[in-house]
């Protein structure tokens, strides 16, 4: 068992959580995060816990506000002006 002190807790991780391979994947949080920020503030929170672990972030998009710049995020696109 692995023990990480961190902000007056004690988080105890199981072998079985070490060197996890992760798929970050949140829509959007309207008005705040984009499904990408919220992969990332997500992949920050537990590499600080389990810093071996491997993540993958990507934006997605249930249709709604976000679509457009998930779409545009995960296939390399870019904003055109028509």
């Amino acid at each position: 068992m692995r023990e990480i002190k961190q902000i007056g807790a004690v988080v105890r991780l199981p072998q079985t959580f070490r060197d996890m391979k992760l798929l970050v994947a949140f829509d959007s949080f309207k008005g705040s995060l984009t499904s990408l920020e919220a992969a990332e503030a997500f992949g920050e929170g537990w590499l600080s816990v389990e810093p071996t672990a491997e993540i993958t972030k990507i934006a997605i998009a249930d249709g709604g506000e976000g679509t457009l710049g998930a779409l545009i995020e995960t296939m390399g696109g870019e904003w055109c002006e028509a």
